[in-house]
């Protein structure tokens, strides 16, 4: 998460929203990998607030406490079905 949009291919559609927090690209196809890149190079405000966007994204999705909470929940109520 450093506030940095991505380009990516594949299975990244969890972590990154198109044109919202970065490109998503098809798996070889240089064009359009081409155009992802260009854009970012040459429109600072996009590469910006997807940056932010793709870090808040990532924070939500990722934050420790959320996991724990969540495992603990998890842990209860497999001892609960006991």
């Amino acid at each position: 998460a450093m506030k940095k949009p991505i380009v990516a291919t594949g299975d990244s559609e969890f972590y990154i929203k198109n044109h919202q927090t970065g490109w998503l690209v098809n798996y070889n196809d240089i064009p359009a990998t081409l155009t992802a890149l260009k854009s970012l190079l040459t429109d600072p405000h996009a590469r910006t607030s997807m940056g932010q966007a793709g870090y808040e994204r990532i924070i939500a999705l990722c934050d420790p406490a959320k996991y724990g909470q969540a495992i603990l929940r998890l842990y209860r109520s497999m001892a609960d079905q006991k």
